[in-house]
């Protein structure tokens, strides 16, 4: 299999990881409790390619195991029981998730433009530094249930151009933040003499526009480019560039009786 000139490898091995974790679950009083978590992982034998020079100077590429990484972080959880109606859980992690490369063919882009190839480690494209998520969950005696889910992220990381033809570092700049907040509600009701649960959700109920999605590497924003580009265009017009709209489903959920 060969693609973009690079030639396939029979040979190449299976994505390795390590992973070490160490953690701590405390009764801070009878009704909240915190969790404490630790974590390492080294990534090895990613996907990247190599250079190879036959004994008559002839030279090819091919995929090979050489790009490597690792991620380090925390995450504290607190989990407090239901007081009354009212039961809440919320978590936040932090990480750090470097490497070599986020992109298997770097090395051969790297190459072909006359550049070394990274001298140091940068963040992977998928790292998040910063994550938090909060659920508010409530429920009377009469069957009466809800929930609200609140979600935050950092911004995750882009290669940002000074001009059309001159990329920064790779992965040194960052995203914008995003925050997105779901709702449910739920009763129990008969319909047609079968029981059932009448049911509403609203999901993104703020309809945020941006979540880690896309965006102009020359502006670091989804809305509009820095410069004049022939695709610019048609990416403007892909509403997949943005988060999910806002979504808002309203039904009755019939229930099987038991056998």
């Amino acid at each position: 299999m060969q693609k973009n000139g690079i030639l396939g490898n029979p040979d190449l091995r299976a994505q390795k990881t390590v992973q070490y974790q160490f953690g701590l679950k405390n009764a801070i009083t009878t009704d909240l409790g915190l969790d404490v978590s630790a974590f390492y992982k080294d990534i090895r034998d990613l996907l990247g390619v190599e250079f190879v020079s036959t004994y008559n100077g002839a030279e090819y590429v091919r995929w090979t195991n050489v790009d490597f990484g690792s991620v380090i972080g925390f995450t504290l959880t607190l989990d407090q029981r239901q007081l009354g109606p009212f039961a809440i859980t919320a978590d936040y992690t932090w990480q750090h998730a470097v490497g070599n490369s986020s992109d298997p063919d770097e090395t051969l882009n790297r190459a072909a433009a006359g550049q070394d190839p990274l001298p140091r480690q940068i963040p992977f494209n998928w790292d998040e530094r910063h994550t938090f998520n909060l659920t508010v969950s409530a429920g009377t005696g009469k069957g009466f249930s809800g929930s609200t889910i609140v979600r935050y992220a950092s911004g995750q990381p882009y290669t940002p151009l000074l001009d059309n033809s001159s990329p920064l570092m790779a992965n040194s700049a960052r995203k914008p933040q995003g925050v997105v907040v779901d709702l449910r509600a739920e009763h129990p009701v008969r319909f047609w003499g079968v029981a059932s649960s009448a049911f509403a959700r609203v999901f993104n109920v703020f309809d945020t526009r941006f979540f880690n999605g896309f965006v102009f590497p020359s502006s670091g924003s989804p809305d509009y480019s820095r410069f004049s580009d022939p695709s610019q265009q048609a990416i403007l017009a892909d509403p997949t560039r943005y988060f999910a709209p806002r979504r808002i489903e309203v039904g009755v959920a019939l229930r099987r009786s038991a056998p």
